[in-house]
């Protein structure tokens, strides 16, 4: 039974990271973003890799101001692989608009895009985290 409540428990931990990424992005928490990636995580989207909570933490903090996302993640699928390892992903569906200067949205209609994260996690003293993140764009 503890092998089951083990994988049950690596699967949920993992799907609750996916879940905290986007909206620590959508929400620009970034301090709260870096806490769910192992210190030496990469992540890789559009071409560009990102290595280490610090230039990850960068990138985001450099996020422009107007643009306002929300990041819906789908079909999330979590494999352990070994006692501290796991694998996974998720569809996500990007909604990606802006805010005029009074904050609010402006007449355009959000663009959406359709991408795949594949991920590996490690369990660490804090938990399980994010290893790696690869975001592929699909359209």
């Amino acid at each position: 039974m503890s092998n089951g409540k083990s994988l049950r428990s690596c699967e949920d931990a993992c799907a609750r990271l996916i879940a905290d990424f986007a909206y620590f992005v959508d929400s620009r928490q970034y301090d709260s973003l870096v806490d769910l990636l192992a210190e030496d995580c990469s992540f890789e989207r559009r071409g560009a890799v990102l290595s280490g909570r610090s230039a990850i933490l960068d990138f985001m903090r450099a996020r422009p101001e107007h643009v306002v996302t929300r990041h819906v993640c789908t079909n999330i699928r979590i494999d352990q692989t070994g006692p501290g390892t796991a694998r996974g992903g998720c569809t996500l569906l990007m909604f990606h608009g802006a805010l005029d200067q009074h904050g609010q949205p402006t007449s355009g209609q959000p663009s959406v895009t359709v991408a795949d994260y594949q991920d590996t996690f490690v369990a660490t003293v804090d938990g399980w985290r994010f290893a790696s993140r690869v975001a592929t764009i699909i359209f």
